[in-house]
């Protein structure tokens, strides 16, 4: 198994775009079922990027792909807690999508989840 803390310590860090090209990089040479893992993880990367800039509509696309995708590699992948995350970033996903369609709502960034390692039944 490969090593991916950078890309958590990247994205954990709100550098977003960076995480991003780190598991984009992955992504490119892994084959098998992974490869979908490492896609959602980008897209939650470019979903985050996408809100910190006030882009809500590209962050609502990027993080329902992202969210469908990993929801395969429940409860945890790559040590990944992904259930946990996909818990936490389920309301930004139900914000966004009332902000994008007209409706005055708060999304308060400082509650963006960090990607947290989960040692059990991880693969």
């Amino acid at each position: 198994m490969i090593d991916i803390s950078e890309g958590v310590n990247l994205f954990n860090d709100w550098r977003f775009f960076e995480a991003h090209d780190y598991f984009e990089d992955i992504w490119l040479d892994y084959c098998g079922e992974a490869r979908m893992f490492f896609q959602g993880l980008i897209q939650i990367s470019v979903g985050y990027f996408h809100l910190i800039n006030n882009n809500f509509r590209g962050s609502y696309n990027q993080l329902s792909k992202g969210s469908t995708k990993l929801q395969n590699y429940s409860p945890a992948y790559f040590q990944v807690d992904v259930e946990q995350l996909i818990k936490e970033f389920e309301p930004f996903i139900e914000k966004l999508e009332k902000k994008i369609s007209g409706m005055e709502v708060e999304i308060n960034t400082d509650t963006i989840p960090r990607l947290k390692y989960k040692t059990n039944k991880a693969k």
